[in-house]
């Protein structure tokens, strides 16, 4: 397997469990993540995928999404996309 940042944490909801990313490259519904951090360390598949407060089912770089993650984060996490090596 191998990761490719895809963005970074810019903020998280603690009462939702929600966290906003700012882009790098495309994420898409269904993509295993890994949210790496200064206390963060945790790897999820995405169910959500929200960008002005709609669902939708892939985002590209440059945009702002929100995502439902797991565990907490913090504002800086990076935030990987785990894809199979060909």
């Amino acid at each position: 397997m191998v990761e490719k940042l895809v963005g970074k944490i810019t903020y998280f909801f603690d009462m939702s469990g929600t966290a906003m990313i700012k882009l790098t490259d495309t994420l898409m519904i269904g993509d295993e993540i890994h949210v790496v951090g200064s206390s963060s360390n945790f790897k999820q598949k995405l169910e959500i995928l929200q960008k002005n407060d709609g669902n939708i089912s892939i985002a590209k770089a440059g945009e702002d999404i929100a995502i439902k993650v797991s565990q907490p984060v913090q504002e800086g996490d990076s935030v990987y996309k785990i894809r199979d090596l060909l």
